[in-house]
């Protein structure tokens, strides 16, 4: 049995989060697992009663003459809270996502030897600003291993000279939040789902959808998800005339239940790791677009026209081009959602999370040799 320790923000709705939640309620089986957050928000997702949810409580504004003030105290206020927990807590190693607790986790490595930090690369490192690069290529360093969603992410850190582990997982998918029935009557609708941020460009989705909303006004699109873009997306809809055909539907905790009565489903991000809505879209049956971000996830899983299509990123033209192909070719939707189906089997959380698990035990004992 170990004793496993997760570090992040928040467990609010978000691929990461869905990750972590997936992993501990697998893991937590076998071993003691807890979650630990810098935000008192409740989980959004079902987590089992046998992993214990640990919250700091401490947040930081977001933005003003306020957050920069704080930031520095509270960042510290964190440091000392997780190297307490360490101390009073027999963890076997910690694995921890996202920017902030990663190099917070990294930077608390760089100082003491146990227990073992490994850290989740969670999206394209090429995407973040200078600064940011620099201060991630400096501190990863000191974690045990970094766990990459793709090969574009393990590259990156070999072409810094990265010394330590950089095992490629994929995400798991849970099938409990996926739906098994088939054959629904679909509605016409098409469907995305994402945080509202810039990095998803909804914006770019929506301004396509308007080119062809003349040409099927039987047709409505909506955006399940929550985030900072809200107000402007929903100024942009009124802009653009949308407002009756353009839908933001908030987060729901088994979205794909209503995702699945859609047509097809459009990931339009500019930057992604690995996607776990695309994959949770093709598992509920569904055709696909999906811009071809640089990670190149998408084009391992997509094969344009026999289970969907791929667009250049931030190309709205091409974009165009995809919806309309993909409303053209109705009578193959549901060949390409069988595809589809059969293609996300192969990240059932069982299969993915044990990977994950076999794999850090591995390289803890090699490390330990």
């Amino acid at each position: 049995m170990k004793n496993i320790l997760f570090f992040i923000p928040a467990l609010n709705p978000g691929g990461a989060e869905r990750v972590i939640v997936s992993l501990a309620n697998s893991w937590c089986k076998e071993n003691r697992v807890s979650i630990l957050t810098l935000q008192s928000t409740p989980c959004f997702y079902q987590l089992n009663d046998e992993v214990k949810h640990v919250k700091m409580g401490l947040s930081i504004p977001k933005r003003g003459v306020k957050r920069v003030l704080l930031l520095p105290w509270i960042e510290w206020k964190r440091y000392c809270y997780f190297s307490r927990y360490l101390k009073e807590n027999d963890v076997d190693f910690v694995l921890s996502f996202t920017n902030t607790t990663n190099l917070l986790a990294a930077l608390w490595k760089s100082f003491h030897k146990v227990p073992i930090i490994f850290l989740s690369e969670r999206s394209d490192p090429n995407a973040r600003n200078f600064f940011l690069q620099r201060l991630i290529l400096f501190l990863y360093q000191f974690a045990n291993g970094i766990i990459c969603q793709n090969e574009y992410s393990k590259k990156y850190f070999l072409k810094h000279h990265f010394r330590i582990p950089l095992p490629v997982l994929p995400n798991p998918l849970n099938f409990q939040d996926i739906p098994v029935a088939r054959g629904l009557l679909k509605k016409r609708e098409i469907v995305t789902v994402g945080r509202l941020s810039p990095q998803k460009n909804h914006i770019l989705l929506i301004e396509a959808f308007k080119d062809i909303a003349q040409d099927y006004p039987q047709y409505v699109l909506k955006i399940y998800g929550v985030g900072p873009m809200e107000a402007v997306l929903k100024k942009r809809i009124a802009l653009l005339g949308l407002t009756d055909r353009v839908f933001l539907m908030g987060a729901k905790k088994r979205v794909m239940f209503d995702v699945q009565k859609s047509d097809f489903f459009v990931l339009s991000s500019d930057f992604e790791g690995f996607p776990n809505v695309l994959i949770e879209a093709m598992a509920s049956g569904l055709p696909v677009i999906s811009s071809n971000f640089p990670t190149g996830i998408a084009r391992q899983l997509i094969v344009p026209g026999e289970n969907g299509f791929l667009f250049p990123v931030q190309d709205k033209q091409a974009l165009v081009l995809a919806l309309k192909d993909m409303l053209g070719c109705r009578k193959n939707w549901k060949k390409m959602g069988e595809k589809n189906t059969q293609i996300a089997q192969s990240y059932s959380v069982n299969k993915v999370s044990a990977l994950w698990f076999s794999t850090i035990v591995r390289i803890i004992g090699e490390k330990d040799k």
